[in-house]
């Protein structure tokens, strides 16, 4: 293999023993954007590194997931966008419960519901984004 050639594998068999066809390095050109070929003319497609979850869920209320390792994709660029929304929403609700809860007047129970209610949502929601941004640097839990 010359310098020029990926010489990528397929995920899996990569650095073991090149024992079937699988595990033959690819055979194009360094830089192939990921569209891999091997010498027997078997192709492949590089995973990406790992799937991003996504501050919203998939229509049937599962996780929704992206697939791509460009942190500048359109979809990417706007998961970072609600992201900031909603721990900009925590903070601003977190900010506005604290004048609420130092004032001088006495909330009635609804009025404290309500609070307690929303400062509640907010807490989920940052401790989801924690969560997502811990995923994509490798933590887990």
């Amino acid at each position: 293999m010359n310098e020029s050639t990926c010489g990528a594998q397929r995920k899996g068999f990569e650095g073991g023993p090149h024992i079937g066809s699988n595990s033959i390095p690819c055979v194009r050109e360094s830089g192939n954007g990921g569209d891999h070929r091997n010498g027997l003319g078997q192709g492949w497609t590089a995973a990406p590194a790992q799937l991003r979850r996504l501050p919203w869920t998939s229509a049937t209320g599962n996780p929704a997931f992206l697939s791509t390792d460009d942190p500048n994709s359109l979809l990417a660029l706007v998961a970072d966008s609600v992201e900031s929304q909603m721990t900009d929403n925590a903070s601003a609700v977190l900010e506005l419960s604290r004048e609420m809860l130092s004032g001088s007047e006495v909330l009635s129970d609804d009025e404290a519901r309500y609070v307690m209610q929303r400062l509640a949502e907010c807490l989920d929601d940052v401790l989801e984004v924690a969560a997502m941004r811990g995923e994509r640097l490798g933590f887990e839990g």
